[in-house]
């Protein structure tokens, strides 16, 4: 009976060992799959950052140009 027991507990120990290596495993993947979207989404927030700053350099120089002609219109 005692042999029996100890037979049991070993496999229910193994058990709980073999799917905590799963939840382990999930766990690890889980947190590489995070870190990856994080990664991506701090890229398209920097490139988003970069197009706005793009954007209002080129509206400053279009200003800037049409105050220019409006000057040259003038003295003409």
């Amino acid at each position: 009976a005692r042999k029996a027991y100890r037979q049991l507990k070993g496999l229910e120990r193994l058990q709980f060992l073999k799917q905590r290596l799963s939840i382990q495993k999930q766990t690890t993947s889980t947190l590489s799959y995070l870190q990856l979207l994080n990664k991506i989404q701090a890229q398209v927030h920097d490139r988003r950052c970069s197009m706005l700053a793009e954007t209002r350099i080129k509206q400053k120089k279009r200003d800037h140009q049409l105050k220019l002609e409006a000057k040259l219109h003038e003295i003409e």
